[in-house]
């Protein structure tokens, strides 16, 4: 009686081989042959493109414990207020913030009889300024971030520069700003965050030398 054909047979792999032959490379050390590859193709692509820098996260948001690749700092300090008494402000750290830089030069401009335009003269670089947009989130879903904003308010009412850490701000070299105004608007139908503007200026530290 004939054999039935079956194509679960283990032997008829060998038989459909012959048609489809397997490179001999592979049939020995088939994981050696394709870790070479990916190591060849990996240093070529790394002489093609260069090595690629990875941002560190800069702590951790309380917001779903996600990293943080860019902040912003507002120094704590101290100051004497009107009564001779001393005010302490904490450090806050603002996790969603947009900050927007403006400068304009010091430029003097004078007007010459006969010809067009004007002639200029540089005199400085005026102070950067700096508009600041964020929003400080509670820890729940129905929870206002009381200490915080408090925290905030406090550093708005301090009249004195206040010490600032941003890594945007550090490539306009601006680590310290006095804050003209301010704006806290309440937002319909949320309860968990406040909305806030603070509108700054640049400030840098004036050292002056006495004649010896």
């Amino acid at each position: 009686m004939a054999k039935k054909f079956n194509i679960f047979d283990q032997k008829q792999p060998d038989k459909v081989s012959k048609f489809f032959p397997e490179p001999a490379g592979l049939r020995k050390q088939p994981k050696v042959v394709i870790a070479n590859a990916a190591f060849n193709y990996g240093k070529k692509l790394f002489y093609k493109i260069g090595f690629e820098r990875i941002d560190e996260p800069n702590g951790s948001s309380k917001l779903l414990n996600t990293p943080v690749y860019a902040d912003l700092v507002l120094k704590g300090g101290s100051y004497t207020d009107e009564k001779g008494e001393t005010i302490t402000y904490g450090e806050l750290k603002i996790e969603l913030a947009l900050i927007e830089v403006n400068n304009e030069k010091n430029i003097v401009t004078t007007t010459l009889q006969g010809r067009n335009g004007t002639v200029k003269e540089y005199i400085s670089d005026g102070d950067f300024q700096v508009s600041i947009k964020g929003k400080i989130f509670g820890d729940g879903a129905n929870a206002y971030p009381f200490a915080e904003v408090q925290a905030l308010v406090d550093i708005c009412l301090a009249p004195q520069a206040i010490e600032v850490e941003s890594d945007f701000l550090k490539i306009f070299e601006v680590s310290s700003l006095v804050i003209r105004s301010y704006v806290f608007p309440q937002t319909e139908a949320t309860r968990n965050y406040q909305e806030f503007t603070l509108n700054c200026l640049s400030d840098k530290e004036l050292i002056l030398l006495k004649d010896a």
